[in-house]
């Protein structure tokens, strides 16, 4: 929650958080969601909000780090013993089974967020992911659902019972926006919008290169004009000449 910051809200991401909270929510839809897209696009800062979302409503919400079989599994052992699981039954071994007949059996509405899941496959634990039987499977009781984010967008990876949410670029319609996130890292005072938008389009509408940039500029003109190198960018303009000229900034 502390990588959530309401002073800089997410911006363009309002009609696909409303989709996948409705689908999150219907009676009946596939209870398995995943955000799938290019490193840095915002598919943690979406289920942040969704998650968000879902602690204000009172229910329940575990995070898991996917990003090593460590981190996986340590986080699902400890979901496991926060839904109702002893330590005996996960030592007698068959872990991921004890998991899901513990969540199948919580009485709170639920959600698990399983973030980074770059490498599907660490996903498979004793069984296929794709077939419902690894550490991660369709929820069988509605009042709980999973939420994953990945890189992996292909359908085949996931299985029938998952529904795949494109998380793209803020390019075309989304350029306002993008310029937005950059005034919102770099204040008002690094040039005008249009500026912005020009340097938005530059770094491909990707959240990640607009938080970096933003975050540098307004690091920069922290410094006092006297202590700075001549050529450091201080504004939207100068850090997109700098880019085409090609300097590591």
């Amino acid at each position: 929650m502390g990588l959530r910051d309401p002073r800089r809200p997410l911006r363009g991401r309002e009609a696909l958080i409303e989709r996948v909270k409705s689908e999150l929510s219907v009676p009946g839809s596939p209870p398995m969601q995943v955000l799938c897209g290019l490193g840095g696009s915002g598919k943690t800062a979406i289920a942040l909000e969704l998650a968000t979302e879902r602690l204000g409503r009172g229910q329940q919400v575990w995070w898991v780090d996917a990003r090593q079989s460590t981190t996986l599994e340590a986080g699902l052992r400890a979901v496991a013993r926060q839904a109702g699981a002893s330590e005996d039954e996960l030592r007698s071994g068959g872990t991921a089974d004890v998991l899901w007949s513990c969540l199948a059996r919580y009485e709170r509405p639920w959600l698990l967020v399983v973030d980074n899941a770059d490498d599907p496959a660490l996903l498979d634990g004793p069984g296929r992911l794709s077939e419902g039987t690894g550490w991660i499977r369709p929820p069988a009781a509605c009042r709980g659902s999973v939420l994953i984010t990945t890189r992996d967008s292909t359908p085949q990876t996931w299985g029938g019972g998952c529904v795949l949410h494109p998380v793209r670029t803020l390019t075309g319609e989304g350029v306002r926006d993008a310029a937005q996130i950059l005034r919102d890292h770099a204040g008002d005072a690094t040039g005008s919008f249009d500026d912005a938008r020009h340097l938005a389009r530059r770094l491909g509408g990707l959240p990640l290169a607009l938080r970096l940039a933003g975050t540098y500029l307004a690091d920069a003109n922290n410094v006092p004009a006297p202590y700075r190198e001549p050529d450091v960018p201080v504004d939207f303009r100068s850090y997109q000449d700098a880019l085409d000229r090609g300097l590591s900034t």
